[in-house]
């Protein structure tokens, strides 16, 4: 594996209380997509904060945005700029709104892209793209979708992304770090896991990093 793995972080300005509206409006998708001036807003500082990295002089191998801070929208510019910057993007994905069997949906994902090329080496044919979705929602997003009707869509699926040169990593979505099995799992086959998370308790999340890394 190579020595040093160099990590770009993407911190958008999205705050909960613009970004999704309180469920009022007619059509309840409204109340768990990100609404039209945040989601503008998001579009541009991500775009922006892209055409930056192009800037430095040692490119990310990997870049990092968190947890529900992409639109859907977006998705296909993460694809150009993972092949543009030859670095892999995981980005946590904005709510997947869909009605199923009469029942209100959502799923949270994160978008992992392996682009064909990295640091000039092309590895692959064509670039890979996986979705991941999350397993567990947090209490405080349980009890918001409750009290509009929607049901949480949790995949229980596992990954592991083996390279040779960045090692093994997993990709986990916010609570999902919380899950005992999960990290089970990961011991002794990877050698980083990213956590993608929109949460303001990050001291929990430290003192949880500190004692996983442990074991």
């Amino acid at each position: 594996m190579n020595e040093d793995l160099f990590v770009g972080i993407i911190q958008t300005s999205l705050d909960f209380e613009s970004a999704w509206s309180n469920g009022s409006k007619s059509d309840w998708k409204d109340a768990v997509k990100i609404s039209f001036p945040e989601e503008l807003r998001a579009k541009k500082e991500i775009r922006h904060y892209l055409a930056s990295i192009h800037g430095f002089d040692n490119k990310p191998d990997i870049i990092l945005l968190p947890e529900l801070s992409v639109p859907l929208g977006l998705a296909g510019n993460l694809i150009k700029a993972a092949e543009s910057l030859e670095s892999i993007i995981i980005a946590g994905l904005d709510y997947k709104a869909y009605v199923e069997n009469s029942n209100r949906m959502v799923t949270n994902e994160a978008i992992i892209i392996v682009p064909k090329r990295r640091r000039g080496v092309l590895f692959s044919k064509k670039t890979l793209v996986r979705r991941i979705g999350k397993t567990y929602a947090a209490p405080g997003e349980i009890d918001r979708l409750n009290s509009l009707n929607i049901e949480f869509e949790c995949n229980p699926v596992i990954w592991i992304f083996s390279d040779k040169d960045f090692g093994s990593f997993g990709v986990a979505i916010c609570y999902d770090f919380m899950d005992l099995d999960r990290l089970a799992l990961y011991r002794g086959k990877i050698q980083t896991l990213f956590v993608l998370a929109y949460n303001k308790d990050t001291t929990t999340f430290d003192y949880l990093a500190e004692s996983i890394a442990r074991i």
